[in-house]
């Protein structure tokens, strides 16, 4: 896990959007500033499903949690980046089934772009 000087992680690097897999799936991640005590925030779907799972910096275990939209935990990440490569681990809840995770950073303006071609109006002929 990337630390900055006071120990939490560095999360400047990781701002923006990414597209990559967790696994064998495709993956599209987004991380943004909260302004907040939280910091960083992030969020990520798979292919091109709709629902976001949300990711939330846990200093207890040094990860990210991930969650539903139901707030369920479902999740957890480690994650390091460099540059425009971010790369590492996601597991179950109890901390099984680990996947690996790796993506490149993308425009952030593309963040929505797999989901919404999935979804965008088709012409039907007359």
């Amino acid at each position: 896990m990337l630390l900055d000087a006071s120990g939490t992680p560095a999360q400047e690097c990781l701002l923006g959007a990414w597209e990559g897999t967790l696994g064998k799936s495709a993956v599209t991640f987004e991380f943004i500033n909260t302004y907040d005590e939280a910091g960083t925030a992030g969020r990520y779907y798979y292919g091109n499903r709709l629902a976001d799972l949300l990711l939330k910096w846990r200093d207890d275990t040094t990860a990210w949690q991930e969650t539903d939209p139901h707030g369920r935990t479902t999740g957890a990440m480690t994650l390091d980046c460099a540059g425009d490569r971010l790369s590492g681990t996601w597991r179950k809840p109890d901390g099984s089934g680990a996947q690996p995770v790796t993506a490149r950073r993308i425009d952030p303006t593309h963040f929505a772009q797999r989901r919404l071609a999935a979804v965008a109006p088709q012409r039907s002929a007359p």
